[in-house]
């Protein structure tokens, strides 16, 4: 039975206000162990990354106002998230540093006003240079949560997610997780582990409010553990002791979270000898590699430049395919008007030899229509000409009997004979 419920959340156990800071590798928990943070009054932010499916489901509980300037601060430090070599802020031109920093003070004091917070992004562990001068300025109870994973884990977390060789990811754990152990050193701090988180939540969470100085919300634990961890959240566990069976870890990367998974056991945030120790010889290791990750440095920014260039030139040929497929797509529509145009033509060429087939046979029916009224003509025109010559010769034998019957008229026979004409005709009568 819960016998001590704490509802109300202010800053009473220590008498100032409290700024959580989650640090850790990537795909190492920070997210689930920075909602966590709720069980002992922290707030979070309303300006939130949000979830991404199958990636981060439940959410990153990362602030975005905080997440843009670590963004900017490693890209002024010429460096990216999975940058191999080490951050150096001291790349980063003084005025740009100094305005960098002005404005995480501005944020984070309104973020942290009468109020425990808790901040997380993993580039904060490589970062630290940059803020705690800024936890400095705003006069602030710090207190860190360093969150360990198996490595192992983490690898396979980030091949599948972002495609890293194992032991790129090795050695990110490293980066990561050495300057964050180093720069925290002798300051309040918690040691997490995640897979230890998700065995007995509220037993960690527990070991957690003690060692902040924070109070427990057991109705917030119990909300944690029933609403918000699920099985799913660990798709795989590794022990310290599968260090010995893989080849691609550094030996400093087993040895390491060894020590670590001890001094979380401890519970008192600090590392035991044999701990400092294996941190030692990590920094050690990171310096002798130095160069080389230096090198490996520029050629993946080489690398990382080609892969943009290649996609830019992969649209291109998209986008000239496109232009190709359209172009291609027009000449076809132009083939099919060209063609029905050619049928339109031969149909106008048959049409227009039937025509000129009609019009030579109506000129060769014109031709010898004229020519049979040609002949028709000269014939009438003859046969004119003969009636002509035959009237007129008649013509001319009328008036020749005219002539001679004036003459009989006129002759003194003609008139003696008159009587016996008269009565001819009356007889007749």
């Amino acid at each position: 039975m819960q016998t001590a419920v704490n509802t109300k959340f202010t800053t009473e156990a220590t008498g100032e206000n409290t700024l959580i800071v989650v640090l850790g590798m990537h795909r190492s928990g920070t997210s689930a162990i920075t909602r966590a943070m709720e069980t002992v009054g922290a707030e979070l932010g309303g300006n939130l990354n949000p979830p991404a499916a199958e990636i981060n489901e439940k959410g990153f509980f990362e602030d975005l106002d905080i997440h843009a300037i670590n963004v900017e601060v490693m890209k002024a430090a010429n460096a990216e998230w999975h940058s191999l070599e080490h951050v150096d802020i001291s790349r980063i031109e003084s005025s740009e540093l100094t305005a960098l920093r002005t404005r995480a003070i501005e944020i984070l004091r309104e973020k942290c006003q009468k109020k425990i917070f808790a901040l997380k992004d993993p580039r904060i562990s490589r970062l630290l240079p940059f803020w705690q001068p800024v936890f400095d300025a705003i006069k602030i109870r710090v207190a860190y949560i360093i969150a360990i994973r198996n490595p192992i884990s983490v690898s396979r977390s980030l091949g599948k997610r972002d495609q890293f060789p194992d032991e790129k990811s090795y050695l990110l754990w490293l980066a990561h997780i050495v300057p964050a152990l180093q720069r925290t050193r002798g300051s309040l701090r918690a040691i997490v582990e995640y897979d230890k988180l998700l065995d007995d939540p509220r037993r960690e969470l527990e070991r957690i409010s003690k060692r902040l100085n924070l109070p427990l919300d057991l109705e917030r634990v119990h909300e944690f553990e029933q609403e918000f961890l699920e099985s799913r959240l660990r798709h795989a566990r590794f022990e310290a002791q599968d260090f010995a069976v893989v080849c691609s870890a550094p030996r400093q990367v087993g040895e390491l979270f060894s020590a670590l998974e001890s001094a979380s056991a401890k519970g008192d945030g600090e590392l035991p000898p044999a701990g400092e120790a294996a941190l030692s010889a990590a920094q050690t290791y990171l310096d002798d590699i130095s160069p080389i990750l230096h090198h490996l440095e520029r050629v993946e920014q080489r690398l990382s430049q080609l892969r943009e260039e290649c996609t830019s030139r992969e649209l291109h040929a998209k986008s000239l395919q496109r232009e190709l497929e359209n172009a291609e797509s027009r000449v076809r529509q132009a083939e099919s008007v060209i063609k029905d145009i050619n049928k339109e033509k031969f149909e106008a060429a048959t049409a227009l030899e039937v025509m000129a087939s009609t019009v030579r046979s109506l000129e060769d029916m014109v031709a010898a229509r004229l020519t049979s009224l040609e002949v028709t003509v000269a014939t009438q025109t003859t046969t004119i000409l003969s009636l002509e010559q035959s009237a007129g010769a008649q013509e001319t034998a009328l008036e020749e009997a005219n002539r001679k019957l004036m003459q009989v008229w006129q002759s003194r026979s003609w008139r003696i004979t008159a009587p016996l004409r008269a009565v001819h005709r009356y007889i007749r009568k």
